[in-house]
């Protein structure tokens, strides 16, 4: 089993991509999983993904990013806040 290590600093620079949830570096301008270049900070909680063919997370990842394409494996938002997207739509 593989171990994959993060320092703290590395986690507060992730950014989540608004349309699937992936996380990716600080420095992606464009999702690596969906091409979306709608990335953000602001989210809540991580879950890992290994194996998206057998993996029940997939369902729970689809069923709250409303994404429907295929997922790769790594790191993906568990939630995005919603009200720091939706501020500038006022």
């Amino acid at each position: 089993m593989a171990f994959i290590n993060f320092e703290e600093k590395e986690l507060r620079t992730l950014k989540a991509c608004m349309n699937c949830y992936y996380l990716n570096s600080y420095q992606s301008s464009s999702c690596a999983n969906c091409r979306e270049t709608n990335l953000i900070q602001e989210y809540n909680g991580m879950v890992g993904l290994l194996d998206p063919s057998s993996s029940y997370i997939v369902k729970l990842i689809r069923s709250y990013s409303k994404y429907g394409g295929d997922l790769i494996p790594g790191f993906y938002a568990v939630k995005i806040e919603e009200e720091e997207r939706l501020d500038g739509d006022d």
